[in-house]
């Protein structure tokens, strides 16, 4: 593309070469993203909690996905360019999107660049990683310190406050939506639980069978195709439906996505987080989470330790840190980011 090779000098041609590949095979294995951009910032982003990150891998298949996948990354990086020229932002905020940081390798734009996600704290080394997954951690951090690179500033969202010694990382608290942040929680009998996993749907019919006296309300994708319990109720996804129940509920079993466990935090409900197979993300999510005291996680649905835990947790007099997003989030700066 003309516009986008009259900029890039000659000597960075390998290291676009390189930067392709490893976007591409990252990208491809791992994540899906999402653009945006206003007037006065340049805001990028990308959704990782929701989606699984892997599945059989061969490397003639890599080769031949970063082929495919290698127009679209130059078209992209077209767009982005074109973009920076015309509205020239003072400021760059990236939710972790990795096309910023191969364009400000590439091009090195002299612009302010903060960088957000809860996944830069994945860059500390006292971090609760998972064990024995070593190739995983090292992947990721990867493509994590490629969605930072030549940033400003690093925020990593974070359930609990924590020291670090990383540069440029400051821990704040997680971004949480308006209309759970103005929500009224209440404190019911009933369980709310959310899977799309047939596997963990059935785990979950067959405690309740067993425990009749503990209502559950579960939100699901499809309804179960044998007959539940009575007090097992299936809902279709809804998020609105969704947050009047967690509202309401006494406690959330979920899969280990970090929002959904920032927003019940925040609301005081405790949470049962449970990984998805190969989600190496959602496995670090869990172990952060229990480090945390808000709440369990496990490989699996172990829900008659979980109860006994509830019946004999203290809760906590002191807000939880998540409720820092009502201070922290409302200066002018943070105000923006909000936005």
């Amino acid at each position: 593309r003309r516009v986008l090779f009259r900029y890039v000098s000659h000597s960075r041609y390998l290291y676009l070469f390189f930067y392709l590949y490893l976007y591409i095979y990252l990208y491809l294995f791992f994540f899906s993203s999402r653009r945006r951009h206003t007037r006065c910032a340049l805001v990028t982003g990308v959704q990782t909690c929701a989606l699984p990150i892997c599945f059989p891998v061969t490397i003639s298949r890599i080769f031949l996905q970063t082929l495919l996948g290698a127009p679209k990354l130059v078209r992209s990086l077209d767009q982005l360019h074109r973009i920076f020229l015309s509205q020239k932002p003072t400021w760059v905020i990236n939710f972790y999107e990795p096309l910023w940081g191969i364009y400000a390798g590439l091009f090195r734009p002299k612009v302010f660049t903060t960088a957000i996600a809860h996944q830069y704290l994945l860059l500390d080394p006292k971090f609760p990683f998972p064990p024995r997954r070593t190739f995983e951690k090292w992947v990721v951090q990867a493509f994590t310190r490629l969605t930072a690179y030549r940033a400003d500033e690093l925020w990593g969202l974070s359930f609990t406050p924590l020291t670090t010694t990383v540069p440029r990382l400051k821990i704040v608290p997680p971004l949480l939506r308006q209309i759970i942040r103005l929500s009224h929680p209440t404190t019911g009998r009933y369980w709310l639980a959310y899977f799309t996993q047939p596997a963990y749907v059935q785990e979950l019919i067959a405690w309740s069978r067993k425990n009749p006296s503990q209502p559950i309300h579960l939100f699901g994708a499809l309804p179960p195709a044998a007959p539940l319990p009575k007090q097992l109720q299936w809902h279709p996804i809804s998020g609105k439906h969704f947050l009047e129940k967690l509202v309401g509920c006494e406690a959330l079993i979920t899969t280990a996505g970090f929002e959904s466990i920032a927003e019940a935090h925040f609301l005081g409900k405790p949470v049962y987080a449970i990984p998805l197979p190969g989600h190496y993300e959602q496995a670090c999510n869990a172990s952060d989470w229990a480090r945390t005291g808000g709440g369990l996680s496990g490989d699996r649905l172990l829900l008659d330790g979980f109860q006994t835990w509830l019946k004999n947790r203290v809760p906590s007099t002191q807000a939880p840190w998540v409720m820092a997003d009502l201070t922290f989030w409302n200066s002018p700066k943070e105000k923006t980011i909000r936005r």
